[in-house]
């Protein structure tokens, strides 16, 4: 990205990855208001790039389009197609060895490739080796600040280290 201010020096230029940019988990934003009024011109009018997490510098002021697309053509591949049909776009990133749960499937690092070994994540938040029985009376006395548990399909939670930074 490179924005429209001519500096000493020329125009200011930056980049982030791609990867970077997509995961949600990042914030990157395209702002074009701060403190809920449109941004002033020395402040970047009418758009600016807001890296999270990054020096200003990063954050373009007057965003630019450095690149245009030849054509005009945009394709969409929906996420679930018809059963009997081969493809779709979780498709590609499976073949491609992405993990459509990691936010990076959208490209590769070209420091650190993908292995070719299909990766064996499995979540799970139950422990086998657990056979204690909780009965609903013993639930229901744990359902303070400080003390809360909590149940999803016959399986007992104990969320109280996380009430401090998700309340309610």
């Amino acid at each position: 990205m490179e924005g429209a201010d001519k500096l000493p020096n020329g125009y200011y230029g930056t980049s982030i990855r791609l990867s970077t940019a997509m995961d949600p988990a990042m914030g990157v934003m395209l702002a074009h208001k701060m403190n809920g009024e449109l941004l002033a011109p020395d402040h970047g009018r009418p758009l600016r790039v807001v890296i999270p997490g990054q020096i200003g510098g990063r954050s373009v002021k007057w965003l630019t389009i450095t690149k245009e697309e030849d054509g005009c053509s945009l394709k969409f591949d929906h996420p679930t197609i018809p059963a009997l049909t081969k493809g779709g776009w979780m498709e590609k990133v499976k073949e491609q060895g992405g993990e459509l749960i990691d936010g990076f499937w959208g490209t590769r690092s070209l420091v650190t490739a993908p292995s070719e070994e299909k990766s064996s994540l499995v979540v799970k938040m139950t422990d086998d080796h657990v056979k204690r029985i909780i009965t609903e009376e013993e639930l229901s006395q744990h359902n303070k600040d400080d003390d809360a548990w909590f149940a999803v399909n016959g399986h007992v939670y104990n969320a109280t280290e996380y009430l401090k930074d998700h309340p309610g």
